[in-house]
């Protein structure tokens, strides 16, 4: 028998449909949306006033955080497997030829890389398993 029940809450003592959470309710009883608009108003007028904390808030808001960038690196890793290819992009990091952010991002591709095969290698073995097994129950 099933632990739930279809259509009935597993929590049911928990928030009531309709009630508000605390952050929702605060939100509401700090700034109304008419005051919202006067709030903005208020930054942008002390932001030309010269506030620069105003100004900062104003621009993390409409603009995201700018990001380091490099350019793209032609980067050849070797034919063997992920290990090998992930010891060169430490070797190239170690050596001062590869940004570390860069490394990071290879590293974190043939992370995935590996999980990956080693998920289609999983299925692949389970598959040839499932069809052994019922090879040999005459199915």
């Amino acid at each position: 028998m099933s632990k739930f029940v279809p259509g009935r809450s597993g929590n049911p003592s928990g928030r009531p449909k309709g009630i508000k959470n605390r952050l929702s309710v605060l939100r509401e009883s700090l700034v109304t949306p008419g005051e919202a608009r006067e709030v903005v108003a208020k930054l942008v007028e002390s932001a030309r006033g010269g506030d620069t904390q105003a100004a900062g808030i104003l621009l993390d808001r409409i603009w995201p955080k700018l990001r380091p960038t490099s350019p793209a690196i032609a980067l050849a890793l070797p034919e063997g497997d992920l290990a090998e290819q992930a010891e060169a992009v430490v070797r190239e990091l170690a050596a001062g030829n590869l940004p570390a952010a860069d490394a990071s991002h290879i590293l974190g591709s043939l992370s995935a890389v590996a999980k990956i095969k080693e998920v289609t290698e999983f299925e692949r073995r389970l598959e040839a398993l499932e069809k052994r097994h019922l090879f040999k129950r005459g199915e």
